[in-house]
């Protein structure tokens, strides 16, 4: 079939890249080679900066550093793009516990 997407060779694959913007591109890459090309062209095409997005692939944080084949990638795969979002971190229990008592204390007459 012309015009096709799907590769004719099983050493690639067609990686989808969309974002929250609309953005939707296609990628046809070597399955042995680290994602970060995709990740870094998708950011060029869409002037993105890398720094301050994540790649998601199945609900997962993927690395630069991982392949296609370490992803378990199927032809067709879709990755999302998402802003960094700031906050999260760790909070230890004796401050949990001195926050939730000093609020409780606040609605105690």
């Amino acid at each position: 079939m012309a015009g096709s997407i799907v590769p004719k060779s099983t050493d690639r694959i067609v990686v989808i890249v969309k974002d929250q913007r609309k953005h939707k591109l296609f990628y046809k890459v070597k399955k042995d080679i680290p994602i970060r090309k995709v990740m870094v062209a998708f950011c060029k095409k869409t002037q993105t900066d890398f720094a301050v997005v994540n790649f998601i692939l199945n609900g997962y944080r993927i690395h630069p550093h991982q392949t296609p084949t370490e992803l378990k990638m199927k032809n067709l795969d879709e990755i999302d793009v998402m802003g960094m979002m700031p906050g999260g971190g760790v909070i230890c229990q004796s401050h949990l516990q001195s926050v939730l008592s000093n609020t409780l204390n606040a609605f105690r007459p």
